[in-house]
């Protein structure tokens, strides 16, 4: 029987393999880009970058720049980027 740790492992090697983006330094938007647009400084933007990730890595959103920056900025509307 394969443990969650050994399915998680060989999930992420199959998506880095691939070249897909598997962490923050693969995502298409960085802290700066967050700042320009109007995120302020702080733990919110690691917040952000973080749940962008993770819905690059869910499938539900590409790593395309524009689309990222797009889902960030709906989440400044609504002020649920920060951890309350």
């Amino acid at each position: 029987m394969i443990s969650i740790q050994q399915e998680q492992k060989r999930y992420f090697v199959t998506i880095c393999g691939q070249g897909l983006c598997c962490s923050l330094s693969q995502l298409s938007v960085n802290g700066e880009d967050l700042i320009r647009l109007g995120y302020p400084e702080g733990k919110g933007i690691g917040i952000a970058l973080n749940r962008l990730l993770q819905l690059v890595l869910d499938e539900t959103l590409e790593n395309q720049k524009e689309l990222l920056l797009k889902k960030a900025k709906s989440w400044m509307k609504l002020d649920c980027w920060q951890q309350k």
